[in-house]
């Protein structure tokens, strides 16, 4: 995997943890909570698009429209690349955390194809996200 890959959704996460606490100081999220577990990131597929933009449109904040953008990239993943985006870079967890689950090199694979395609989602929606404006 390149490392500069893995820096590039290091940033990513770290900016949305920095908004969540924002947000929440402010008093904005209630349930932060929600929005990390599988109810409050509902498959994308389940989705219309038109409500999707609908919520991005009624964001209050920069910070929010951050947090939703993201919110739908982790909709957009399933649920192992899910499982490793959060436990890699969100929660504080032991760096060994997938020892019980994954053989090392099942993990690494897994973790270089989540990586992936968490950024490309990201680096799609920053480009759409362009073309609007």
């Amino acid at each position: 995997m390149k490392e500069k890959n893995y820096t590039k959704v290091k940033q990513i996460i770290e900016n949305y943890k920095k908004n969540l606490a924002k947000m929440m100081r402010t008093g904005q999220v209630n349930e932060v909570i929600s929005l990390l577990n599988d109810s409050g990131l509902t498959n994308a597929k389940d989705r219309s698009m038109m409500d999707i933009a609908k919520k991005s449109l009624s964001a209050t904040s920069l910070e929010e429209l951050e947090i939703q953008r993201v919110n739908f990239i982790f909709s957009l993943l399933n649920r192992r690349e899910r499982e490793i985006i959060l436990h890699e870079f969100l929660l504080v967890r032991p760096s060994l955390w997938w020892v019980d689950i994954y053989s090392r090199s099942t993990y690494y694979r897994n973790r270089r194809r989540a990586i992936n395609k968490f950024l490309d989602y990201f680096e799609r929606n920053e480009k759409s996200r362009k073309n609007l404006l």
